[in-house]
This record gives C-alpha cells, structure tokens and sequence, in this order.
C-alpha cells in the first residue's frame, strides 16, 4: 500500500505548502471516470440482451404479436446493438493499446483454459446449423472479451472494485427512478418484484455485486467513507431482497461464507462450521413445521405454484435442454446458437411457456460447445477459484476478497441463471476479475520504474 506522502507526490504537480490544508485523494482519477462513463453507456445500450423476458411465462396464443416480433429480432440482429458491440470493441482495442508496454506474465492455470474455450467459440460457426448467425454471435463474444481483457491490464485490482459500485450502483438508482417515474415502485405489495428497466433477476445481479463491493470498500477505507460504504452495502441489501431473486441470494450468502471461512484459521473454521451445523440439527429436530416455514422464506414473499425444489419449473427445462445436448455431445450447436426461433418454439410447445435461455450456464455451455466447451468452463472456474483463495491468503488486504466473493456468487448463481459472457455490466465484471487473475505480476527484481496507473490512499 502506497505510503500518504507516495499518494501526495503521484496526485500533486508540486509539493503542498505547509499552509495548504491536506487532501483527500479522489474516489477515482478523471480518466478512470471518463473510461467508467464509457463503458456504461456502452453496456447500457448492450443490456436487453433476453428479447423474450417481457413474454416469459405466457403461453403462445397469449402473446403471438409479441413473440413474432422478439424472434424477428433475435434472427435478423438490431442496429443500435451492432454499433454499441463495434463501440465495445473499440474501447478494448484502446485499452490493449494503452497497456501494450506493461510488462507481465500469464497464470497458465487460468490463461490456457480461457484461451482454448475462446478459440473453441471461434471456431464453432465451422459445424453450427445457422453459420452465419454463429458468427455474429461470435464476434461479439470477442468484443466483449478483448475489452474485457484490456480493462484488466489497465485498471489494478482496487480501481475495478471502486469502479463496480460506480457502474452497480448507477443502475440500482437509474432503476429506481424509472419505477418511481412509472409508478410502479410498490415495496409493500407481495407480488412486487425490483426490475427498474431490466428483469428482476438481472436487477438483482447489479445488487449483489454493488453490495460486494461496497462491502469490500467498507473494510478498505477508514472514517466517512467507510461508513458511507457501508450504508451503501445494507441499501444494496434491502434492493436485492426486493428483487426477490433467490439464485443471488443464495449465491451471495455462499460468497460471505467462504469468504469468511477464508478469514478464520483452520480451527476456528473447523469450530464455526461444526457449530452451525449443531444448530440446525437441533433446529429440524425440536421446532415443529420448520420445513414449512423454511419453505415460505425461501420463496421471499413471491406468490407462485411451482414447487420451490423443482427450481421454479427449470428442472423441468433443464431435463429437456438435456435431451437436446445428447443429440450433439461433443461439440454442440455453436456458441450462443440453440436457441433461435426454431428451438425456442419447440422448447415453448413442450414447457407451455416462452423461454429463450437455459437458465444454467453449465447446461447452456453443454449445449452450445458440448462436453470440450462445458469441461473447458468447469476448469476455468476451478482454476480461478484457487487462484482466488490463493490470492487471498498471500494478500491481506480487503480488496483481495473480491474476485473470490465473486467467483464463489457467480458459481452457485449461474445454476438457476447463467450471466456470463453477455455484454452486460455483470458479465463484464465478472471476466475483467477473472483476467486481472490470470495476470501474475513477475517476481524478483524490480521492474523498470512506471508510473503507477492508480494510487489510493485509506
């Protein structure tokens, strides 16, 4: 951590008079701002990626304007989304560019498995059923992994988490000032679901990663600020809950938990987890009902007749999705190919509603690169992991907590909703952290003298 007199020296042009009262070093300098707000109008314009999620759920007379409509535009692309996917590819190039001379090395680990599922998706026009759709598919995957990537080398660790509670927390407040202009922000009503101008399970992505990183910013700063960031954290808290999203939720109750068996020794984890698990067996043995009541908290106040455990009705979806990867096993469809209008109408006819994802990205990776791609991503994920907790341990510091807070969200939310490789700010987040871990920075001698990209002081 760089000493106060290191931050005074990088952020001033002279040294300050003794008169001079002191400073406090920005949140952010103004070409981190300026990147920021480019890259948020970017993804906001590449955000409704799910044409159908409006219609999700209805049956297919319902709705058949509707659907008519949203599979014309899956088949045919739209243009303000093309331009802002030339746009994302242009600010990666801009942020290779810039970075070009910054000396580093690769994590093998986690470099060599993003490397082979990327070139995989590459090349999967070659056996796809619609080539041409494929490709289009696929050079977006590409902008979104090279800005991905050049964000990554150009912003450390600290300045990705600042800049996540910036692009989290703008969206959070966007969205509720459309619900209040719209007249539909109604926290009291059981069926209210948070959604601002997305759907509420994408809201509630923006939620966990805002409260994560505010959580992480409240441990890293002193004072003001950490109270600040901590009052961030608990309003991030009561938006998700709002969501009603149970997938964040228990992805993000996951994160706490390893994050915080992580912080503890051997003994004391061994102690806490024992513990916990006491509890809950003296919980199911004396309280009467207590599945009942376990039942109606998990559903968080959402008034629905699908069976909590049949994940909403997507074991059913899941179980057909199956059935159609066993067709192609090895190599899949293509990437983000299954579902055009021929396979969301049969899906549709066989579920009795309209569906346009698979809702699990392990079964969606199984069906779009088959067995390769999906044992590709499932070892991409574990080797991020390790590294995370290996980073964790070597590095003490708050900031080190979240690529794993993340990763272990990400990998118990992705069961019941699969987020990444979509150009959303999630999405994106999620593959600049995985990146900026597969970045080893070299050992041993002291690298040629730079100037530092960002400086912070608590």
């Amino acid at each position: 951590m760089a000493s106060p007199a290191a931050v005074e020296s990088a952020w001033s042009p002279e040294p300050l008079g003794w008169s001079d009262p002191p400073r406090t070093p920005p949140y952010l300098p103004g070409r981190v701002w300026l990147a920021v707000l480019v890259l948020y109008v970017i993804l906001a314009v590449l955000e409704p990626y799910d044409l159908l999620s409006p219609i999700s759920g209805y049956g297919l007379q319902e709705h058949k304007a509707e659907i008519g409509a949203a599979l014309d535009v899956i088949q045919s692309g739209n243009m303000l989304r093309r331009l802002g996917v030339v746009a994302l590819l242009l600010a990666g190039a801009v942020a290779v560019f810039i970075s070009r001379r910054t000396e580093r090395r690769w994590n093998p680990a986690i470099a060599v498995p993003a490397a082979a599922l990327f070139l995989l998706a590459l090349a999967s026009p070659l056996w796809s059923e619609d080539p041409v759709l494929t490709s289009r598919k696929v050079f977006v995957l590409s902008s979104l992994v090279l800005a991905a990537f050049g964000v990554a080398r150009c912003w450390n660790l600290e300045t990705l988490v600042r800049a996540a509670v910036v692009l989290t927390g703008t969206t959070i407040l966007l969205g509720a000032v459309t619900e209040v202009v719209l007249g539909t922000m109604h926290p009291l009503d059981p069926d209210f679901r948070f959604r601002g101008s997305v759907h509420p399970n994408a809201m509630a992505l923006y939620c966990a990663l805002f409260i994560m990183s505010s959580a992480v910013l409240a441990k890293r700063f002193t004072g003001r600020r950490s109270a600040l960031m901590a009052t961030l954290a608990v309003v991030g808290v009561v938006m998700l809950l709002l969501t009603k999203s149970r997938g964040s939720l228990f992805g993000l109750s996951a994160a706490l938990f390893v994050v915080s068996m992580l912080r503890f020794n051997r003994r004391m984890a061994l102690l806490t987890v024992s513990a916990l698990g006491t509890a809950l067996l003296a919980v199911i043995i004396f309280v009467p009902d207590v599945s009942v009541s376990a039942e109606r908290w998990a559903m968080l106040g959402r008034s629905t007749t699908l069976d909590l455990f049949s994940m909403t009705g997507r074991t059913d979806l899941f179980h057909d999705l199956l059935r159609y990867a066993a067709d192609r096993p090895l190599l899949g469809y293509g990437y983000d190919s299954f579902w055009e209008p021929v396979h969301i109408l049969e899906i549709a006819r066989s579920q009795g509603w309209i569906v346009g994802s698979s809702h699990n990205a392990y079964i969606g990776m199984l069906i779009d690169l088959g067995a390769v791609g999906c044992a590709l991503f499932l070892f991409l994920l574990v080797s991020s992991l390790w590294t995370a907790v290996t980073y964790v341990r070597r590095d003490r510091s708050a900031v080190s907590l979240f690529p794993l807070a993340v990763l272990v969200w990400s990998c118990v939310n992705m069961i019941t909703f699969g987020f990444w490789f979509e150009t959303t700010i999630p999405a994106f987040l999620s593959l600049t952290l995985v990146c900026r871990l597969a970045i080893r920075e070299p050992s041993g001698a002291r690298r040629k003298a730079r100037k530092p990209v960002v400086q912070y002081a608590v």
